[in-house]
């Protein structure tokens, strides 16, 4: 499975001490096999990885997306990988 991010979204994925995505598989693909076009990046992953990769992503959401100083690209990336999108309540914490 071929799967796209921006640059912003892997530096966001790899280089954010706020985020837990970087132990992922696709995470770490990120890292450095990825093959670079203009300011696309893509990576082959199997399909499990994708899968835990979004459900990953779907907690990362919904724990942190209030909690952090710019949630902007979590967001973005959540609004372009997750059909559930809309559903979906962040938690808020006191």
């Amino acid at each position: 499975m071929r799967v796209e991010f921006s640059r912003e979204e892997r530096d966001y994925i790899v280089d954010n001490a706020e985020t837990d995505l970087m132990l992922t598989e696709v995470g770490l693909r990120l890292v450095d096999r990825y093959k670079e076009s203009d300011e696309l990046l893509f990576i082959d992953v199997p399909h499990s990885d994708y899968e835990q990769f979004i459900a990953d992503l779907r907690e990362e959401f919904l724990w942190k997306s209030r909690r952090l100083r710019d949630p902007r690209i979590l967001i973005n990336l959540v609004r372009r990988l997750l059909q559930d999108f809309e559903s979906l309540e962040p938690m808020n914490f006191c």
